[in-house]
């Protein structure tokens, strides 16, 4: 075998090794509030802002009441579920307010939930967005650059490599 596809196959392996790596960190479930208050593991939680329950402290933090909204088959309308404290790491994002439905990124702390951010929904924004388009949106590829600059950078050095070690 030639070294030069030695050396383009260890490159090749090391990408793989390092974007499986970056990609790792970027998985979190979405689970109800039962199934992350069992767990204490990082997690998506989603739901209704009760908007009687905002709470702001004088450190910045703020805190609200997250309820589930369930679907059932068969049902139009989502029947509401488990409520959550929630409670903010970070300030209030300015468009909080019109918010009707928030989706908590963080971990279960007692029997609260600890959010490290918070995505917001605001009903006016999605009217008249199709699924299609609505779940490319909402898909969370945000180190998928990270993994092509590796991959890529891979490539170019076997295809270097290769040309170099051809006889």
């Amino acid at each position: 075998m030639k070294p030069g596809y030695l050396v383009g196959g260890l490159v090749i392996a090391l990408c793989v090794i390092v974007t499986a790596m970056a990609l790792s960190g970027t998985v979190r479930r979405t689970v109800t509030v039962q199934e992350a208050l069992a767990s204490r593991q990082p997690c998506e939680i989603y739901g209704l802002v009760v908007k009687e329950s905002l709470r702001q402290d004088t450190d910045g933090r703020f805190s609200f009441t997250l309820r589930e909204e369930r679907t059932v088959d068969g049902q139009e309308k989502p029947i509401l579920g488990d409520s959550i404290r929630v409670v903010s790491l970070k300030p209030k994002p300015a468009n909080f307010d019109q918010a009707e439905h928030v989706k908590a990124i963080g971990t279960a702390d007692g029997s609260q939930f600890a959010a490290q951010d918070l995505l917001i929904k605001c009903p006016s924004k999605y009217q008249g967005v199709d699924k299609a388009k609505k779940a490319a949106e909402q898909a969370n590829l945000g180190n998928l650059g990270l993994a092509g600059v590796t991959v890529a950078t891979g490539l170019a050095a076997f295809a270097v490599i290769s040309r170099a070690t051809r006889c």
